[in-house]
């Protein structure tokens, strides 16, 4: 179990994204990963969640699990504890799947920036219009550089309706 403190903060992104912004990432990122992202039934007041995550890349699809539980703190910073699942793990966490939510479906590029990498989803389906960018830091006062390729409307963090868990919620 692997139990982290995430600190981060984040921001709307204006889509379509700039041909500058889409050259820088082409340029200068990874493969983009595909995340769907579904959220199950919990009592313990703690928002748990599997992903089957599926990177695309030399030819092939390449797909792994991963289950995580976050406790909310304050503002942009969660208690969050994320661990690999095998195939087996991942479908008999499916069986627990809270049906008031609906997944997630996202593509996240990671995007080397100022010393840093941002995080750039952009979401499809119901979400479809969407892009969020998010940094990780090592506290919510720590200075950074936004990449001025891409058109922030505003930073989002403390909006709770731009929280991956409150997307899910069926409209």
């Amino acid at each position: 179990m692997n139990v982290k403190l995430e600190v981060e903060r984040k921001f709307l992104v204006k889509l379509p994204l700039s041909l500058d912004a889409s050259e820088y990432i082409a340029e200068n990122s990874d493969a983009p990963t595909h995340i769907v992202q579904t959220y199950l039934l919990s009592d313990t007041g703690i928002v748990e969640r599997v992903r089957l995550v599926t990177v695309d890349m030399w030819g092939a699809s390449f797909s792994h699990f991963t289950h995580t539980e976050k406790r909310f703190i304050s503002s942009g910073v969660n208690e969050e504890t994320e661990d690999a699942l095998n195939q087996q793990a991942y479908d008999e966490c499916m069986h627990r799947v809270d049906i008031t939510k609906q997944p997630i479906d996202k593509t996240r590029y990671f995007i080397p920036w100022g010393h840093k990498t941002f995080e750039l989803d952009i979401f499809h389906g119901v979400h479809e219009g969407i892009a969020v960018l998010e940094i990780e830091l090592e506290s919510m006062d720590e200075k950074f550089e936004l990449p001025p390729f891409l058109e922030v409307i505003r930073e989002v963090t403390a909006e709770k309706e731009f929280a991956n868990s409150q997307l899910a919620e069926k409209l």
